[in-house]
Formats: structure tokens, C-alpha cells, sequence
């Protein structure tokens, strides 16, 4: 008589099943994070193009109109600052503030110099 043995046994199918759920667990884990990743250089970008935008409508204005003020775009928010240099030249700060995915805070910063036209 032969002994014919066909199927797996329940060892087998119990280590299949925990390969794949270990398998499965770590494939959503990475998406997961590269999905934070995404998100927060996305949010990132847009602080950038923020403040940019903030610091062109500082230079696009004359000299005596500069002055501080806030601003809030969506969920950033931030602030225009200015402050006397020296004689003739003004610092502007723009600083965009947002919170991360993981709920810190970030912030970027821009600073430049404008000269008072004569």
C-alpha cells in the first residue's frame, strides 16, 4: 500500500498565513509613510510659495508703506515683519507657520533687505 500523502498540513498553512500577514502588514506600513512624506513636502512647497508670494507684494510696495501684518492662507498662517535696518533700509521677514502631519509645528522663513528709493 502506498502512502500518498497530498495537501498541506495545518503547519503549513499556518506559516503561509503568517508570511503573508507579516508581508501585507509591512507593505502598508511603507505606504503609509510615503504617504506622510508626500503630504508633508506638499505642505512644505506651498509654505514656500507663500511666503514667496508674501515677499513680492512687500517689494511690489513703496517704501513708506511697508509695515507689519498677518496673514492666513488656508490652514498657514503667518506674518509680514518689518524692521529699520539703517537709515534708508528696511528689513522684511516673512514667515509662514503650518503643522506638520505628525502634528508638530513648522515654520519657513524668507528675509531680505529693501532700500528706499530715491
Amino acid at each position: 500500500m502506498k502512502n500518498n500523502q497530498t495537501g498541506m498540513t495545518l503547519i503549513e498553512l499556518i506559516l503561509g498565513t503568517m508570511l503573508f500577514t507579516v508581508a501585507f502588514t509591512c507593505s502598508i506600513v511603507i505606504l503609509n509613510k510615503g504617504l506622510v512624506v508626500i503630504t508633508d513636502t506638499s505642505n512644505f512647497l506651498k509654505a514656500i510659495c507663500i511666503a514667496n508670494q508674501q515677499m513680492e507684494s512687500a517689494k511690489s510696495l513703496k517704501y513708506d508703506e511697508l509695515k507689519n501684518h498677518p496673514f492666513v492662507i488656508n490652514k498657514f498662517k503667518g506674518d509680514v515683519s518689518i524692521k529699520n535696518y539703517e537709515d534708508g533700509l528696511k528689513e522684511v521677514i516673512v514667515t509662514t507657520k503650518w503643522t506638520g502631519s505628525v502634528g508638530l509645528p513648522k515654520r519657513i522663513r524668507l528675509v531680505t533687505l529693501i532700500a528706499k528709493k530715491e
